[in-house]
């Protein structure tokens, strides 16, 4: 094989773009297409192949990936990172004497087209003419942003240090959310970059519409669930006629498109490298943030307290509230039930007892003023049986999970049976196994919206921007109403409904 198969095959094996190994081993990504595709010379420069190897030796990882590199090197690709970084240094170097020179009509150059020159590093402070070219890539058309973006990430991925994305976009939300591929790879990627080591501080745009709103909910909260995010929106009011996307690797790479507000037209994206114009856009992510709020407080397992106070504050004052949970609410949960679950976990002197009990007075009086519907998904036997129907919010507050046994679910069922029996205000909706997400969510009129990551580690972000609180209240009313509509409509109905599966409960579990 020639240099430019062994860099091509290399580069798809371990997912790598041009710009992401360019970054690394400190060249520019068109000399790096250009070796693809046979239109330069094999590299020479030892430092340059070790680098090289380095980079895609900690790449390989996974077995498929160790498996065709096995294949492409005849039974090489063995041993840890550093014996494979060898192997591939010296794979890819074996055999360069014998490159075949370009083909100059498949490479677009004409017959009486000098030979590419070789590569010279200038001199500090300088740049030559190729060089200040390719520090800025644009991107054409509907897809540039995505395309831009995706750059964007293959440069973060490449930093083997720690650092902080910096991001925001106004820009309509189409350019994430209406490529469905893109969009999955987009939050593995990210995902990816956070359990790296890096971090995102983010700008988000509130005054969104609903569908808009829900869609970046969608895309967001399984990241938000790492902890590792510092979000921030801007309470000014903005003209929404120009709109901006930045997004700012420190250091590194940069991301800026506009455009004007309305359906998507003509579009172009700048990925840019060069180090000034970075920290020029660092700069101005840094001014606008200056005049931004924190979008929400964040609280770990460690912050037990403090949470549990932003809670009762939070429920202080009677207003329409919806709650969505993994299975059931703790404050729908009868006292009874609480207590058995204390017990049996080792917290018989919890003070979440007396909490919960001055919840739960709080909730039956408020409920003679304002309305509380609790959207739930039916659990069945087998799987109460397995122990897989957690107890709410037992990671956030026991420090360890917890699961229903049995008779503890049959009887926190019961209650909810008598609070609807009891309040005309309570209501329950029946979700289906597809709107199931592992977090509540827990949205009130005014005073804003809960969200909880129950399992590990566990974390509840506290939201009171009155448009994202909108969106949560909105969407879980939506969702309750679906519910209702397929499963049971009226009260009554529900109340038939729980009973039944009661029942059924009962039965199968006996047996």
């Amino acid at each position: 094989m020639m240099f430019c198969e062994k860099l091509d095959s290399l580069m798809k094996i371990t997912g790598t773009s041009n710009s992401a190994l360019a970054l690394y081993v400190r060249l520019d990504p068109s000399h790096i297409s250009r070796l693809r595709h046979g239109q330069r010379g094999p590299i020479r420069d030892g430092a340059c192949i070790d680098a090289m190897a380095a980079y895609f030796a900690r790449r390989c990882r996974a077995d498929y990936q160790r498996n065709a590199l096995r294949e492409l090197m005849y039974g090489s690709a063995a041993g840890d990172e550093a014996d494979l970084r060898g192997q591939i240094a010296v794979w890819l170097t074996d055999g360069n004497g014998r490159e075949k020179p370009p083909d100059r009509a498949s490479s677009g150059l004409s017959p009486s087209a000098p030979p590419d020159a070789p590569d010279v590093n200038p001199p500090r402070g300088e740049k030559t003419a190729c060089e200040e070219k390719t520090q800025i890539t644009v991107f054409y058309g509907r897809g540039s942003k995505r395309q831009a973006a995706e750059e964007f990430i293959s440069a973060a991925e490449a930093q083997e240090k720690p650092g902080t994305l910096l991001l925001f976009s106004d820009e309509a939300v189409e350019w994430m959310t209406e490529d469905a591929a893109f969009s999955a790879r987009w939050a593995a990627r990210m995902e990816g970059l956070l359990r790296s080591g890096k971090r995102i501080c983010v700008i988000h745009t509130v005054n969104r519409n609903l569908d808009e709103m829900s869609s970046a909910f969608r895309l967001w909260m399984p990241l938000y669930m790492t902890g590792l995010i510092e979000p921030y929106y801007c309470p000014r009011v903005r003209d929404g006629i120009f709109r901006r996307t930045l997004l700012v690797l420190p250091g590194t790479a940069a991301v800026v498109s506009s455009s004007v507000g309305g359906p998507a037209g003509c579009e172009a994206a700048l990925f840019i490298r060069d180090p000034r114009m970075v920290s020029a856009y660092e700069c101005e992510f840094a001014r606008f943030r200056a005049l931004c709020r924190p979008l929400m407080r964040i609280f770990t397992a460690g912050e037990r307290k403090e949470f549990l106070e932003a809670l009762d504050e939070f429920e202080s004052l009677p207003e329409n509230s919806v709650i969505k949970t993994e299975s059931l609410s703790l404050l729908t949960m009868p006292e009874a039930v609480l207590d058995g679950v204390l017990a049996r976990i080792g917290r018989r002197g919890s003070d979440l007892r007396e909490r919960h009990r001055k919840r739960r007075e709080r909730l039956e009086k408020q409920l003679e003023t304002a309305s509380f519907c609790e959207v739930m998904r039916l659990r069945p036997a087998d799987e109460i049986r397995s122990g897989s129907v957690s107890v709410p919010l037992s990671e956030m507050l026991l420090d360890n999970p917890a699961a229903y046994t049995a008779e503890e679910y049959i009887a926190h069922l019961e209650g909810l049976l008598a609070l609807l029996r009891t309040f005309d205000r309570f209501d329950v909706a029946f979700a289906q196994a597809e709107d199931e997400a592992p977090y509540t969510i827990y949205a009130r009129d005014e005073t804003g919206a809960f969200v909880v990551k129950s399992s590990a580690p566990a974390a509840a972000f506290a939201i009171r921007e009155r448009n994202i609180t909108a969106s949560f209240r909105d969407c879980l009313r939506a969702l309750s109403e679906q519910s209702s509509q397929k499963e049971a409509r009226g009260k009554d109905e529900k109340i038939r409904r729980l009973e039944a599966h009661i029942e059924a409960l009962k039965k199968d579990l006996s047996t």
